[in-house]
């Protein structure tokens, strides 16, 4: 399992990005490779008073998501 910093697992974010083709998110959520958890902060933020039909909300929803199962995963390990 790829854990980075925030809990959250780089792999699941980064495939959900590409099958969605976000590439916009992904140069912002995960610039030069490394997962930005302040980005994905701001992001989910700058989104908050969208629709949420709208794709990048739907997005964003899922990351929170992943990360969200990422740490409940952590915890109960430990």
């Amino acid at each position: 399992m790829e854990v980075l910093a925030g809990g959250s697992k780089l792999s699941e974010s980064q495939r959900l990005l590409d099958s969605k083709r976000e590439k916009d998110l992904t140069s912002r959520l995960a610039p030069r490779g490394d997962w930005d958890a302040c980005a994905f902060v701001d992001l989910c933020q700058e989104q908050a008073d969208r629709p949420s039909s709208d794709h990048q909300v739907q997005t964003l929803k899922a990351i929170q998501e992943i990360e969200f199962d990422s740490l409940l995963a952590h915890l109960l390990a430990g």
